[in-house]
């Protein structure tokens, strides 16, 4: 059929264009996830009598269980474990917990909470017109604490890293280091999985080995790897060229379809060039659309429209694929169709009558069936568009008792001249009056 030949040549044509004229790069810049291990190091942590040591017997020893009496100095201590900040409780509660574990007020005071110990100090005491008087602290974290009784820090053999050589360098390299630090490993994330369920048994916060207290964990990072693609311009150019030529080919059968064959051609291939020519920008964009998002989801690069810097930006690279592929799967074969029904209608007058050829094949009217003769007045969106200017146009209806025969208004004066004087010439005698008044409205 023209109507698909016409479509499918004008869609060629699109996507010929579109590969030819995107700016296709030779290097992409594509972003991608992986895993990779985060390790913290931290010096030994301290014990029960490192701490006595350190800071004497006055280390007070606080746990979750043993703050009930004091919810609100538990909730401070939760806050700032592990931290370095600033709490506030009520007056009534401080002096609650100071008395009921004999502290002395005037000093700094050293505790240990779960596995960290820090230093308060920095006291002070403020008036708040919403909760009244408070006594405030700042909190320092000071290091890891080994609670052996409550909760012990898994302490691993030196000697088990020998099994897991890139894991062991990297810890070496880091204790060496300028401690505390934080650094994302270029250990392979298996190593240390078989690690961690070989010697750890399963996740564990932290473990001490080489004399230091580790942390570990696994995290996912966006990695943006510069892709050599050298082949890519030049395949989409010869891509293009070759759609291009095909879809040209196509077209050009459509035309000589549309020219060739008996009687008149009822419109203009002018303005099946200027149907054609909207069509075909409405395939180059939709080409372009589609090409982009296939380019965007296939390749992982940026979008060649410059609708996004990244991948990751993608509702608009959605959108437009969506509206382009509409316009080509729906947009662009209703809009051939009218073309197609328009251009390719050709009128054959005999002695036998009238044969109206055109998308839909071949209707025939013998003079003996034709009852009558009309002209009306039909609004023609198609025609308007394509640059016609009579987008109000009068066609003429042949009708028969069974069928009709719809001839729109030509193009030309030429062809409904034509059109008229077949008619004249070939009409019998009762229908020579109706045709003369349907020509003088016509």
């Amino acid at each position: 059929m023209l109507w698909v030949r016409r479509t499918i040549a004008l869609i060629l044509i699109g996507f010929g264009f579109a590969l030819i004229f995107l700016r296709v790069p030779s290097e992409i810049n594509t972003v991608e996830s992986r895993e990779v291990l985060t390790i913290t190091v931290e010096r030994p942590p301290y014990t029960s009598s490192k701490a006595r040591k350190e800071f004497s017997d006055s280390v007070l020893n606080l746990s979750y269980e043993n703050l009930d009496d004091v919810p609100e100095v538990r909730d401070a201590m939760l806050k700032q474990w592990g931290n370095t900040c600033s709490s506030c409780v009520s007056q009534v509660v401080w002096k609650n917990f100071i008395r009921t574990r004999k502290i002395n007020p005037q000093h700094d005071i050293v505790y240990t909470f779960r596995d960290s110990i820090s230093r308060m100090s920095d006291f002070s005491s403020t008036n708040d017109p919403k909760d009244g008087e408070l006594m405030c602290w700042s909190a320092a974290y000071i290091g890891a604490y080994d609670d052996h009784e409550s909760n012990p820090i898994d302490h691993i053999k030196n000697s088990t890293l020998e099994a897991y050589p890139k894991l062991a360098n990297e810890l070496r390299q880091l204790v060496a280091g300028e401690i505390p630090a934080e650094v994302d490993s270029g250990v392979p994330v298996k190593e240390w999985q078989d690690f961690e369920k070989t010697e750890l048994g399963g996740f564990v916060p932290k473990f001490e080995i080489l004399d230091h207290l580790f942390s570990v964990f696994v995290r996912s990072v966006e990695i943006e790897i510069a892709r050599q693609m050298p082949i890519t311009r030049p395949v989409a150019r010869v891509l293009g060229l070759v759609a291009g030529i095909i879809g040209f080919l196509l077209l050009a059968q459509v035309y000589g379809a549309c020219r060739s064959g008996p009687g008149v051609s009822v419109v203009s291939p002018i303005v099946a060039f200027f149907g054609d020519a909207v069509a075909l920008f409405a395939s180059f964009v939709g080409a372009l659309g589609i090409v982009d998002a296939l380019w965007v989801h296939g390749f992982g690069a940026p979008s060649l429209l410059r609708w996004s810097a990244t991948v990751s930006e993608s509702s608009q690279i959605t959108m437009v694929q969506f509206v382009s592929t509409i316009t080509i799967v729906i947009g662009l074969p209703v809009f051939t169709f009218f073309v197609t029904t328009l251009t390719t209608q050709r009128i054959s007058i005999d002695q036998d009558g009238i044969t109206s050829c055109g998308t839909f094949g071949k209707t025939h009217l013998p003079w003996r069936m034709l009852r009558g003769v009309h002209v009306r007045n039909q609004r023609n969106i198609l025609l308007s568009v394509s640059g016609d200017h009579r987008s109000r146009q009068k066609i003429l209806e042949l009708e028969a008792k069974d069928s009709r025969i719809v001839v729109n208004q030509p193009s030309s004066w030429t062809s409904k001249e034509r059109i008229l004087s077949e008619l004249n010439a070939y009409a019998p005698e009762n229908l020579r009056q109706l045709l003369v008044e349907c020509e003088e409205r016509w």
